[in-house]
């Protein structure tokens, strides 16, 4: 993690799907529902899900992956996991516990511009997505697992003052 970022990272890239969904500029946008966004990250519904609630909270600058994250980037992952519950709780699932969230690592990403899955309930993952999803492995990184690899003397999850989801 860490690499260079100049390539890496740019504010939009107009071959990007998941840049033209969070400029509104996506051709096929109306069929893409926005949950909650703001100046920094938008959270939309994934449109192949993997469970009854799968949503994916995606940066507005195009950062390619996870591999081009360093320890400055911890607060950014930690904002997103906090939209991504928001869109839950708000979606009526109150049960974090329940709840999945992590990264794929490339080779195993579809769409090269980086993206929090949220997946719930972990319970009724579609057999699909069991395996890519569940199993620990470097493919998918939980929210927890990658802040320890961005900066494993200062885990920022869940924070002391994590969002609940219980009301």
């Amino acid at each position: 993690m860490g690499q260079d970022q100049s390539s890496a990272v740019n504010y939009s890239d107009s071959n990007c799907a998941f840049c033209r969904i969070t400029n509104g500029t996506d051709p096929d946008g109306a069929a893409t529902e926005i949950l909650c966004q703001d100046e920094e990250l938008v959270c939309f519904r994934d449109i192949e899900p993997a469970a009854p609630h799968h949503y994916l909270v995606v940066p507005r600058r195009h950062i390619k992956d996870v591999t081009q994250l360093s320890a400055e980037h911890a607060p950014l992952v930690v904002r997103m996991a906090n939209m991504g519950l928001t869109a839950l709780r708000a979606n009526h699932f109150n049960d974090v516990n329940e709840s999945r969230l992590g990264f794929h690592v490339p080779p195993s990403i579809s769409v090269p511009h980086m993206h929090l899955h949220v997946l719930a309930p972990r319970s009724l993952l579609y057999p699909d997505a069991l395996q890519r999803c569940l199993t620990p492995c470097d493919a998918f990184l939980t929210v927890e697992h990658l802040l320890r690899r961005l900066s494993p003397k200062d885990v920022l999850w869940p924070p002391d003052n994590a969002l609940s989801l219980n009301p």
